[in-house]
Formats: C-alpha cells, sequence, structure tokens
C-alpha cells in the first residue's frame, strides 16, 4: 500500500489541474497568460527599470530659439573687431617697416583665426550638451567641457581683456570728444562717467541679435570715420609718394616685436563675441559659422594691413601713435 502523496511533492501542474475544472468556461485557467510569463529563476521584486541607459528629460526653458542670419554675423563680428586699435596700426609699421609689418599682420590673422575656429568646435560640442536651447555664453562652453576651474579661469580672462578694452574705448572717445567742443572744458571723468551710465545696461542683453540695430548702426559711423582717414592717407602717398625715411624692408627685431604685439591687440575685439555670435544664429546656418568668422577676420586683416600701410607711406616715421593726430586740422585735411 503506497503512502498517500504530499501535496508539498505535488508537480506543479497536477496542483493547477485540481484548481482549475476541466469545462470550457474555465478552459482559460489552464495557462497563465502571455503577459504574466516571467523568468523562473528571476529573484522576486518589482519589474526592472526600461528606462535605464535612456537621457533624462530636459526640461522646458523660456529660451526662444536663434534666428540670427549670416548678415547678423558678419555685422557683430566686424563691430567688435574694428575699433579704435586701427588707429594705431600706421604707427605700427613704422615700427616694424613694410615687410615686417605686413608679417606681422599676416601671421597675428593666421593665429587668431585658429584659435577662434577651435573656439568655434569648443562650443559645437558644448550645445550638443544643453539641447535645451539656453543661451551659452563663453563660461558656460569652458564650464561644460572643463568644469568649474576652466570657468573660473575664462570669467577672469574674459573680464580682465573686456575692463582693459573698455578703458581704451572710455578715454578714447572722451579725449575726442573734449577736441571736439573744446569750448565745454568738459572734465574727462565727467565723460566716461557718463559713458558708463548710458553704456552699461546693454550688458543686460543676453541675445545678441538684439543688437543687430546698435551694431549696423556703429558699423555704418566706424566705416565712414576710417575710411575718410584712409582715402587721405591714399591721397597723399599716391600725391606726393611715400614719405622720406619709409623702410620698405624690416626694422629692428625690438620694434617689429612691439608691432605684433599690436597686430594681436588689433584683433582682441572678436574673441569674446564669438561664442554669443554662433549661439545667436539660426540653426541651418551654424554649420557655416566656421567659414563665415574666419572669411571676416581675413577681409578685416587686410583692411588693417592697407590702413597701417597707408598711414605709414602717407607720413613716414613721424606719423603719431593715434593716426588721426598726424592729419591737418580743418574740415579737409589734406585736401
Amino acid at each position: 500500500m503506497s503512502a498517500p502523496s504530499s501535496p508539498t511533492t505535488d508537480s506543479p501542474a497536477k496542483e493547477y489541474s485540481r484548481v482549475a475544472p476541466d469545462d470550457a468556461a474555465n478552459r482559460e485557467l489552464e495557462a497563465p497568460p502571455a503577459d504574466e510569463v516571467r523568468n523562473p529563476l528571476a529573484a522576486d521584486g518589482p519589474p526592472p527599470d526600461e528606462s535605464y541607459g535612456t537621457p533624462p528629460p530636459v526640461a522646458p526653458t523660456d529660451a526662444k530659439p536663434a534666428e540670427g542670419s549670416k548678415t547678423q554675423a558678419v555685422v557683430a563680428l566686424v563691430r567688435c573687431m574694428v575699433g579704435p586699435a586701427v588707429l594705431f596700426l600706421p604707427h605700427g609699421f613704422a615700427d616694424a617697416g613694410v615687410g615686417g609689418g605686413l608679417f606681422c599682420v599676416v601671421v597675428a590673422n593666421a593665429f587668431f583665426a585658429l584659435g577662434i575656429s577651435r573656439l568655434i568646435a569648443s562650443w559645437r560640442v558644448a550645445r550638443d550638451r544643453r539641447p535645451d536651447g539656453a543661451p551659452l555664453g563663453i563660461n558656460e562652453v569652458c564650464s561644460s567641457l572643463g568644469g568649474p576651474k576652466l570657468d573660473a579661469l575664462a570669467r577672469f580672462c574674459v573680464i580682465s581683456m573686456q575692463c582693459g578694452v573698455g578703458v581704451t574705448y572710455f578715454i578714447f572717445v572722451a579725449e575726442n570728444i573734449a577736441t571736439l567742443f573744446p569750448s565745454a572744458n568738459l572734465p574727462t571723468a565727467v565723460l566716461i562717467g557718463a559713458m558708463a551710465c548710458v553704456e552699461m545696461p546693454l550688458v543686460l542683453f543676453k541675445r545678441i541679435a538684439k543688437l543687430h540695430a546698435t551694431n549696423a548702426a556703429g558699423n555704418v559711423l566706424a566705416a565712414c570715420c576710417l575710411f575718410s582717414v584712409f582715402g587721405v592717407f591714399v591721397y597723399n602717398a599716391t600725391r606726393d609718394g611715400p614719405a622720406p625715411g619709409v623702410v620698405r624692408g624690416v626694422n629692428a627685431p625690438g620694434s617689429t616685436l612691439t608691432f605684433a604685439g599690436m597686430a594681436l591687440y588689433a584683433f582682441e575685439g572678436m574673441a569674446s563675441i564669438v561664442v554669443p555670435v554662433c549661439d545667436a544664429a539660426a540653426p541651418q546656418h551654424r554649420d557655416a559659422l566656421p567659414g563665415i568668422v574666419v572669411g571676416t577676420v581675413a577681409i578685416v586683416a587686410v583692411f588693417f594691413a592697407a590702413f597701417g600701410l597707408a598711414g605709414y607711406l602717407a607720413r613716414g616715421p613721424s606719423v603719431e601713435v593715434v593716426a588721426t593726430e598726424s592729419l591737418a586740422t580743418g574740415p579737409y585735411p589734406d585736401a
């Protein structure tokens, strides 16, 4: 006589058959649904998280999509590159000579174009890491690629450079206003303070595209002034020939290296504006940005070289540090 089987030793099939009657109404209980079939070796617990490996959702922001055009990018770059520094170039050619001056401008342009192209490549990487469309500055690019230490270093460098550039502009413009209106006896400190009060709110703009009208107006005024001075120099050089003492080759190494630093300074204005300009460009234009930026730098470099060379040939070694001081007084100087 065999012993009765224990419920604990019965097979799952027999146990399942006892609880599921063999009738048509309950035939669906003979097997569990397909979506309930699981690995018998898997541990009990909640189902695995299937979202592993997927990027986290991007928090919504109020940032508007960039809509800047290629023309707006060029206008902003030219406005930031062409400024009072170009007026120092004729004196720089006097330090370096014709050959030395051209060499310094070409080398400075090449190094600057290389650095700017690498900066744009870094911006692309940082932009890919920030798909939310929030505006990026050079500090955000550095923070994304190198962490907080590189971010702090970038902030320090940008602030230091902009402080120097700002001081240069404030002094230059204030002195020109005082020269134009000598009877007003306006103190330079008062003019600089007034300029600071007017211009400081402009730093609140987060998108450079909003300043397109201001940049365009500034480009027109700067172009009128610089081309007027350039025209006077070209007219004098073609009418009277090169001034006495012009060195056609390379001057002494010491003075040539001085102009090399001046040539690099002439390009400084674009460094801090490249990232905002790229970020403000519409997505369909961003693939063309390296060519636009490098091409703009090259065109401006040609104008810088022509301006400096014309001033040096017209005035010779006696050209003043600020080229406009070498012009004769009156409404139409040297006409």
